[in-house]
């Protein structure tokens, strides 16, 4: 199923797929979540895609808007040929990042990335926000970088995005769902929610099935914020099995 047939439709799993999801309270032996433990709702389980649900708060969202408002530009994406980023027809949106060190809440919403992910943040990105008016969207991508990119790894110089935390931070009218095409369903927009996911598998090849994108908005406007995590640091957090396709 298409990218833009899964956006204009209600598209449900199968339900042998939602008979096998669950959601829970967990804390991951971390002593504060043992009274204050994250809501976790699984959403997919191969390749295993999460949702928190309240993990990101009221005074956060309006500190990052805040912040983020006057950096804010035209998104763009880097040409694979010139190493370059220009703008693209297949994302329209604004986008800013804001440094560790700028606000508070962003050192606290690292630690809070960590807690729910078991990895490190240390070699993360920054904190990325994105901003979508009507019409916004952003075509199926990848956010691994495929080897042919050498420039982003060298950029990057820790390694592959391993996994995506992606924050929204308000409720969309209508539209601005993501969508996993790949797998067929969206996840629609709810402010103060986080989706996680991986996009390598354990052997460090990129994960085809985690491919997504961001659904036109419709009525409204979108806010979100990601962090991506990268591979270095990880070693012992999420180690290589011995099965060679996982």
């Amino acid at each position: 199923m298409g990218f833009k047939t899964v956006c204009s439709e209600e598209v449900l799993l199968p339900v042998y797929i939602q008979k096998k999801l669950k959601c829970r309270y967990v804390e991951h032996s971390i002593p504060f979540l043992k009274i204050a433990p994250f809501k976790e709702e699984e959403v997919y389980l191969e390749p295993r895609i999460v949702v928190y649900h309240d993990v990101i708060h009221e005074d956060e969202i309006e500190a990052f808007k805040r912040l983020a408002k006057p950096k804010l530009k035209s998104a763009k994406v880097r040409n694979f040929a010139t190493g370059k980023k220009e703008p693209s027809t297949g994302r329209i949106a604004k986008n800013a990042y804001l440094e560790n060190d700028e606000n508070e809440h962003i050192q606290l919403l690292r630690r809070r990335v960590q807690h729910m992910t078991g990895l490190t943040v240390d070699t993360a990105e920054r904190l990325h926000i994105s901003y979508y008016t009507i019409g916004g969207f952003y075509l199926p991508h990848f956010d691994a970088v495929h080897e042919e990119d050498k420039n982003s790894l060298k950029e990057f110089g820790t390694g592959n995005r391993i996994a995506t935390v992606l924050f929204y931070m308000n409720d969309v009218a209508k539209g601005g769902s993501t969508v996993f095409p790949a797998l067929n369903f969206t996840i629609k927009p709810k402010k103060g929610s986080a989706v996680f996911w991986y996009n390598l598998k354990r052997n460090g090849e990129i994960e085809y099935l985690a491919v997504h994108g961001a659904c036109w908005v419709l009525s409204g406007t979108k806010w979100i914020s990601t962090i991506w995590l990268h591979e270095h640091g990880q070693e012992f957090r999420r180690p290589c099995t011995l099965l060679e396709d996982e």
